[in-house]
């Protein structure tokens, strides 16, 4: 569990211990519910924050103080080498707070294209929460505040400036009116960021990066039919397949090779431990125990022996109070019967030679194809074949649930929902249980027995009289979250994101109905809902007369918990001990391997509800108590600044929600909404009985609530869908584009062996082709622009455009550029007034591709061929399925310039038949280039029609102007830029797709994944244990030869290797964190990204 988790924790604690300690007395306790009032006055207040803030202070100067010594600590993403190039943050200067420069220079949208899209989205979560509550204090104070303090019923305190100081009802107007105002704009925010979300988690699924990735077009299946248990029934309702996994019952071969993992490990534990017994007895008496000099790693005999007594060898107990027996000799006798029988199973199920459990994965040809399976109905009978999810990468898979039917997943579904409706509502019970431990005196009047626990020493006494109540309770909190985790997966979720998604939901529902509610009323959640139960109509009239005088415990709540919080996120005391104290109990080289490399992580499930839970607070008293939004704001803009350092220098993403987190919290704010709307009801309706004043803000009120709710219903109707599904007319144009999805093969665009084409945009874009036997095809735009074309056999081709631009051409081998074949090319006019380089397909019957540029000194025409060999035949295959849609007039136009090869064009193809045949072959074959060229709507704008030129120059111009209606370069305008206002109230313009995909045109989405080896594509979602190769085992060298004698004997059943591990001159084990991914525990699977 992080510091920030501790922190929140704690700070629960305290708030649950009063509630405890109230339901711990009998209810005719005068002093129950006291803790609801809080601080009334301003100094009540000062005596809170100043401790807070000194304490907030000391954990920032401790930050300070270490950051620049720990960077492990506090910015491993600046350095650690198993991270790659494009996901580090650049490093901070050095001091103490010269770092503060740098951090604030960098961007949020650094996060999105260096980590992921959770992680950004929860950054732009907290800012967004701030910013509603900073508007809040706009709207609500300078109306509110006055009416408040003036309002007559004699309160003092902060309690002046709430609605519990208003004796006339008149005044309620301003309230309904202001509730209006923010509440609506609170509802408008959501929606927008709703919004926002939807068309930002299209462009990050349509980048390079997302859409080469195989999990982007895999879809599962689960409870499918025996009948479609095969590849040819599910290829017949399932179009453009490329590759189906049947999922089989892995449960036996999972067990045996964790057995197989565990014996290895402990073989290399025991390895270890031996060589670090030996060497410690040797740096103590510098002589071995027998008299021989020297060792030799080739002699019979153990080299261990020399130095150690046999019954200081490793041993372990076989299971629980069994046989004591030597953990090496064990181990070693062990293992090859469990290497062949993981060996021998995995080859079985490899060759689904074992019983299918009724999932399957499906890899599409494309991205539109796979959500178009995703979202379509599979089979006639209910509940079957259903499709569960997509995109989700195999390490996420949760497999033991893949074979669960439909019905019992659907039944363990509801009970672990009733298990965790009851836990809410009886939370209480246990809270009362351990909050009784503060009321010793109490319990040991009435338990004789426990008087002993007053004869304790004072210090001890008091220890169980304040700790013990705080460390239980967090302990009660800590374990709120792993066991909703644990009933998600026990209900039949298929992915951790699954998981992930449920727990927020239910997470959020104990944290508003147990830290919120019953905090405000004071009692357990069970005589809350008997109380509505019985009376239903008084659930606004509890929230009404409890809400107001709990303002101000949570005006210090704001405050304590933003000071306390962040100071202690960013302290991060708990990375302190981990990488500490953790690090001396690592005594194997890979255990210190495996805890230098790993980051920390958030659990969405867990990270979102606390800050919601602050949000939902805020918006519930925005109109009772306004003073609470401006604490609020402070408080979660502390949150804000230290989660983003946090994220941009300390954390990872391990479990990736593609942003529905995000969309869910949104939707959780709107509780907030309700709340407030609610309670204001109450409230107003409370005061009818003093006037009828306040029927007209009551009418407000009810007429409020009811368009909140239509307007969410509506809302939610018309965007969730979206939240889920990508839309086809996107998915659609993307085929079209050079990046289509039906084009990946790999993870790369082309074929390891007959080439391969890239694009990068960097400001304007870069298109790069390269085929390893051929030649190369570069576009660069900086400014100007620049085509450069490179043959070794034919020569080279540059063109750099420079307002007016200029062509220079060389050939190695025949001293000037070949025209095209006899197949005919059309000829098409180049802008000389675009500052930008170009290549220009003409059309989809074109053989070439002909870039010609008009000279405008000579007036006369050059034509320069591009022509080699772009593409293999299977890509051009691919390629043909995402044909382009040119206009009719465009075809004519390519027909009719066909007419201008002249017979003296083609004898200058070449002198020879070969000549001729090379350059016909490379031109047939660079047709599926010129169609995806064309197709890219964002690359290429072909016009109408064309007429021959004619050598006037100003018909050329002219000429120029009826063919090319737009750049042919990519559009690479500034994104539009207007006031706050003008982005929030307009997201039709400032959130659409088209203009977040900008966000993507650099950095780590902008490039494809790297090409898969072609093992690893064949075995994707294979079951982990399928593929799951024995570890290779880390021993650590020593002087005395025993790791050498060890790894030939050991090294005869499994790989062995002590490269980078040895013992210091205190006998402690070192490795090399030098060479992190050159380590014996490097795993290459982590910079696979599937």
């Amino acid at each position: 569990m992080d510091s920030a988790s501790a922190t929140v924790t704690v700070t629960k604690s305290s708030l649950s211990t009063a509630s405890a300690s109230a339901s711990a007395t009998t209810s005719s306790d005068p002093v129950v519910g006291t803790h609801r009032t809080g601080p009334s006055s301003v100094w009540a207040l000062g005596s809170t924050l100043l401790p807070m803030l000194l304490f907030a202070s000391v954990l920032v100067f401790a930050f300070l103080v270490l950051r620049a010594r720990h960077k492990r600590i506090y910015a491993p993403r600046t350095f650690l080498p198993t991270l790659r190039e494009d996901e580090k943050t650049p490093s901070t200067t050095d001091g103490m707070f010269a770092w503060v420069k740098d951090f604030m220079r960098i961007p949020d949208d650094f996060v999105l294209n260096h980590q992921s899209l959770d992680q950004y989205l929860f950054l732009r979560f907290l800012k967004m929460i701030t910013i509603m509550c900073a508007v809040g204090c706009l709207i609500t104070w300078p109306l509110l505040l006055p009416i408040n303090a003036t309002g007559g019923e004699g309160e003092s305190g902060l309690n002046a400036v709430s609605i519990s100081n208003i004796k006339s009802p008149n005044r309620f107007y301003a309230h309904a009116i202001v509730a209006w105002l923010f509440l609506g704009f609170v509802m408008l925010m959501i929606t927008r960021e709703t919004i926002y979300f939807i068309n930002l988690r299209q462009a990050f699924l349509m980048t390079p990066r997302n859409a080469s990735r195989i999990s982007s077009r895999t879809v599962l299946f689960t409870d499918v039919p025996d009948e479609y248990l095969n590849e040819r029934s599910l290829r017949t309702i399932c179009s453009s397949v490329r590759r189906i996994w049947l999922a089989t019952d892995c449960y036996k071969l999972a067990k045996v090779v964790e057995e197989r993992e565990d014996a290895a490990l402990r073989l290399e534990r025991a390895e270890v431990k031996l060589s670090q017994t030996a060497n410690k007895e040797r740096l103590k008496h510098r002589t071995p125990l027998s008299h021989s000099e020297g060792h030799d790693p080739q002699m019979n005999g153990s080299c261990a022996a020399k130095w150690i007594k046999h019954s200081q060898r490793p041993t372990h107990r076989l299971r629980f109070l069994g046989k004591k027996v030597d953990s090496i000799n064990w181990t070693r006798a062990t293992l090859p019967g469990l290497i062949e029988a993981v060996k021998t199973a995995q080859i079985a199920h490899r060759n689904g030679q074992k019983k299918y459990i009724g999932a399957v994965f499906v890899e599409f040809e494309t991205q539109r194809a796979a959500q178009f399976a995703f979202q379509l109905t599979a089979h006639e009978l209910p509940l079957k074949m259903q499709a569960r999810c997509i995109g989700i990468p195999p390490q996420q898979i949760l497999w033991q649930n893949l074979g669960m039917k439909a019905w019992q997943r659907m039944t363990k579904g509801i009970w672990a929902t009733v298990f965790v409706a009851a836990m809410i509502i009886f939370w209480s019970i246990p809270v009362a249980l351990v909050g009784g431990l503060s009321n010793i005196d109490y319990l040991t009047n009435k338990i004789p027995w426990l008087g002993f626990i007053n004869r304790m020493p004072e210090a001890i006494l008091g220890a169980v009289k304040g700790l013990l109540p705080s460390a239980f309770l967090a302990l009660l909190v800590m374990a709120v979250p792993i066991v909703l985790r644990r009933l998600a997966a026990m209900a039949g979720a298929v992915s951790q994101q699954e998981v992930e998604l449920r727990t927020q939901s239910w997470f959020f529902a104990f944290q508003v109905i147990q830290v919120f509610l019953v905090t405000t009323f004071s009692s357990g959640a069970s005589a809350v809902v008997t109380q509505i139960v019985q009376y239903p109509t008084s659930a606004p009239k509890l929230l009404a007369q409890n809400l107001p005088k709990a303002s101000n415990f949570y005006i210090s709540y704001f405050l304590v918990f933003g000071l306390a919080s962040s100071s202690k996120m960013l302290f991060n005391f708990m990375g302190l001990l981990r990488y500490g104290v953790g690090g001396i109990l690592k005594r194997t080289p890979r255990q210190q391997y495996e805890h230098f490399i790993n980051l920390s992580h958030l659990k969405w499930g867990s990270e979102y509800p606390k800050w919601t839970l602050l949000a939902v607070i805020a918006i519930a008293y925005s109109c009772i108590a306004p003073l609470v939004l401006g604490f609020a704001t402070i408080g979660l803009g502390l949150i804000y600044l230290v989660s983003r350092y946090n994220s941009i220098y300390t954390l990872a993403t391990t479990i990736d929600t593609k942003g529905q987190a995000y969309g869910r919290a949104m939707q959780q704010l709107t509780v907030g909404v309700y709340l407030a709307e609610i309670s204001l009801i109450g409230l107003f309706a409370i005061k009818i009985g003093e006037g009828a004043a306040s029927i007209g803000p009551l009418l407000l009120m009810v007429i409020l609530l009811i368009t909140t709710a239509l307007f969410h219903a509506a809302m939610r109707r018309a965007l969730h869908p979206l939240t889920r599904t990508l839309p086809s007319s996107l998915l659609t144009r993307a085929e079209e584009s050079r990046y289509s999805s039906a084009v990946l093969e790999e993870g790369v665009i082309g074929y390891s062996y007959e080439g391969e084409i890239r694009y990068h945009s960097s400001n304007e874009g870069e298109i790069r082709y390269h085929p390893s036997n051929e030649g190369e095809i570069r576009y660069h735009s900086s400014n100007e622009g620049e085509i450069r074309y490179h043959s070794s056999n034919e020569g080279e081709i540059r063109y750099h455009s420079s307002n007016e631009g200029s062509i220079r051409d060389f050939s190695e081998k025949h001293g000037s550029i070949r025209p095209p074949s006899s197949h005919g090319d059309s000829i098409r006019p180049a802008p000389r007034d675009l500052d930008y380089g170009y290549l220009v397909p003409d059309s989809v019957e074109n053989d070439s591709v002909i870039a010609r540029v008009l000279n405008e000194e000579e007036e006369t025409e050059k034509v320069k061929v591009i022509s080699n060999n772009i593409i293999a035949r299977s890509y051009s295959q691919r390629l043909a399925s995402v044909e382009p849609r040119l206009p009719n007039s465009e075809k004519q136009q390519s027909s009719s310039e066909n007419t201008m090869r002249t017979a003296e064009e083609r004898r200058s193809l070449g002198k020879t038949e070969e000549d001729r045949r090379d350059l016909e072959i490379r031109e047939m074959r660079i047709s599926a280039a010129a169609r995806a060229s064309a197709a890219e709507d964002a690359w290429l704008r072909p016009t109408t029609t064309s007429q021959h030129h004619s050598q006037n120059n100003n018909n050329n111009r002219d000429t120029f102007q009826s063919v090319w209606s737009a750049s042919p370069v990519p559009s690479i305008a500034p994104p539009p830029t207007g006031s706050f206002l003008n982005t929030f109230f307009r997201p039709n313009k400032f959130a659409t797709y088209a203009h977040l995909k900008r966000k993507f045109e650099e950095g780590l989405f902008a490039q494809p994944v790297p090409m898969y080896a072609p093992e690893v594509a064949r075995t994707a979602y294979f079951h982990p244990a399928i593929s799951r190769q024995c570890p290779t085992l880390w021993f650590v060298r020593d002087q005395m030869g025993i790791s050498e004698q060890e790894m030939r004997h050991s090294g005869r059943i499994l790989r062995v290797s002590d490269k980078g591990a040895w013992f210091d001159e205190k006998g402690r084990v070192r490795w090399d964190d030098g060479d992190l991914r050159g380590a014996v525990a490097w795993e290459r699977r982590r910079d696979v990204l599937i």
